[in-house]
């Protein structure tokens, strides 16, 4: 039975970038503990799915292992910005993550770029290992900011006590 990574968005917005990605991480119910950021390798058994609901109540303070990918933007003029993470598993179970963020002009624009980069480097990333994925997925979020804004997506991979 595969062990299930949620991959969850969110848009945050606070008067400086810190508190729209502190407000962020609140809306994917992770703001109170303590990320630990991990490499993109997806182990075998474990399976990423989007939209997920954790399957814990994160307690404050501890450790959450996560692949994140984060833009924020300021309020000094109206832009895109968009976060996106991308995967690929492969027959043996194993898998690997990327993640991309970006700014443009427009949230449309930002998006654009965010599913290009995905799949260009999950490319790169499968053909580097000589496999071709047999499940491929993406999570993307994004909008305009006005206001100090942050475009997040986070795979949760686990939570630890210290």
């Amino acid at each position: 039975m595969k062990r299930t990574i949620p991959v969850i968005s969110s848009i945050g917005t606070g008067q400086t970038e810190l508190s729209a990605y502190d407000d962020a991480l609140w809306k994917a119910g992770i703001g109170n503990c303590n990320l630990i950021p991990l490499s993109s390798v997806i182990p075998p058994a474990w399976a990423p799915r989007s939209n997920a609901r954790l399957d814990f109540i994160p307690r404050w303070g501890n450790r959450l292992y996560v692949v994140q990918a984060m833009c924020t933007a300021g309020d000094n003029a109206r832009i895109g910005l968009a976060a996106g993470i991308g995967w690929a598993i492969f027959d043996h179970g194993g898998g690997v993550f990327v993640e991309h963020h970006a700014v443009s002009s427009d949230a449309d624009h930002a998006l654009r770029d965010i599913e290009r980069q995905i799949a260009l480097s999950i490319d790169d990333l499968c053909h580097r290992r000589d496999a071709l994925p047999v499940i491929q997925g993406k999570m993307t979020t994004s909008t305009t900011a006005h206001v100090p804004s942050c475009a997040l997506v986070v795979a949760v991979f686990k939570e630890e006590d210290w």
